[in-house]
């Protein structure tokens, strides 16, 4: 008898090793770690400012337990993040550390693409130590060297009006630009003769002489596009 119970009792724990195996294999195979791709990029910034925005994009690739990533920097002292619904950061105290974290309503699902912005403000100097859940995050620093596309279809048209006279009203197709227009020059026979902010119709001298009408765009980085032309036969 007391043979049979040893053996009972090593049966026993030898079962029991073999249950926390198998629950252990079964929770690596159940439950897979999840795998993020993310990147955090320094948009453009305007000459003479301080501050810049970053560009922070992740993506899940396997269906992911998780409802939320976090995104972690260090910043030079005295700078700062501005508020932004979304990915609100916080500062460790006593520390130049930088933490948010985001958070969905439901479990990441493969595929799916965040893209959050932050501002900075205060300084010039780029974050270091960029981690996205725990993990070194590529960083880039954008620079805009791209003009706007040329305006196109410039016409120039004149047209008399009664009770108000003869005049030239110029328009042109809306030109576009990667990181936002800013406006456009018009110039009359190769002077500057106004600069404004959308293709609307304008009122330009009316033409005694054959007039040559140029318009090009520009961005807020000082970018210029070729010229779109137009010349207006007179008489």
């Amino acid at each position: 008898m007391l043979m049979n119970g040893s053996r009972l009792r090593a049966r026993g724990r030898i079962l029991a090793l073999a249950t926390v195996l198998a629950t252990a294999t079964t929770l690596a195979i159940g439950s897979p770690a999840y795998a993020s791709t993310g990147s955090v990029s320094r948009l453009p910034q305007l000459p003479g400012t301080i501050g810049y925005t970053l560009r922070v994009t992740v993506t899940y690739d396997h269906n992911a337990p998780t409802t939320e990533w976090r995104l972690e920097f260090d910043l030079p002292p005295g700078a700062g993040t501005l508020n932004w619904t979304g990915l609100p950061m916080f500062k460790t105290p006593g520390t130049n550390h930088w933490v948010g974290t985001y958070r969905s309503t439901s479990p990441m699902v493969a595929g799916t693409t965040f893209t959050i912005h932050v501002p900075i403000g205060a300084v010039t100097a780029d974050p270091t130590n960029c981690t996205i859940d725990g993990n070194p995050c590529a960083y880039s620093v954008l620079t805009d060297t791209q003009p706007p596309t040329v305006p196109a279809d410039v016409i120039a048209r004149r047209a008399t009006w009664p009770g108000v006279g003869t005049g030239t009203t110029l328009k042109w197709s809306a030109s576009t630009d990667d990181w936002g227009l800013s406006g456009y020059e018009v110039y009359i026979n190769g002077t500057l003769y106004r600069t404004v902010t959308s293709n609307a119709l304008i009122s330009v001298p009316n033409a005694t002489v054959t007039t040559t009408y140029a318009v090009r765009a520009f961005d807020k980085f000082g970018n210029y596009s070729a010229f779109g032309t137009y010349v207006l036969p007179y008489p």
